[in-house]
C-alpha cells in the first residue's frame, strides 16, 4: 500500500497512475481478509484519496496533476 500510494499517487500523479493505483489497492483489499479490518479500512481510504485524486482535473497545492498542470478557477470566485 505505501508504495502504491508513494509512486502513483504521490507529488506527481497523472491519470494512468492514479488509475493504476486504484486498481491496485482495489486487488490488494480483495486480498485482504476480513478479519485484518484496520488495514481493509486504510485500503477503502487509500483507493477513496486515489479515487478523488483521479477526478480533480487541475493542479493546487499539494495535488500535482502533470496531465493537467493548471489550476481552475472556480466558479464564482
Amino acid at each position: 500500500m505505501r508504495r502504491v500510494m508513494t509512486a502513483d499517487v504521490g507529488l506527481e500523479r497523472s491519470e494512468a497512475s492514479l488509475l493504476g493505483a486504484v486498481q491496485a489497492l482495489g486487488r490488494m483489499a480483495a486480498a485482504t481478509p476480513r478479519s485484518a479490518w484496520r488495514t481493509r479500512n486504510q485500503l477503502l481510504v487509500a483507493r477513496l484519496i486515489a479515487a478523488a485524486a483521479l477526478r480533480r482535473r487541475e493542479s493546487r497545492g499539494g495535488h500535482a496533476r502533470v496531465d493537467f498542470p493548471r489550476r481552475v478557477r472556480a466558479v464564482g470566485v
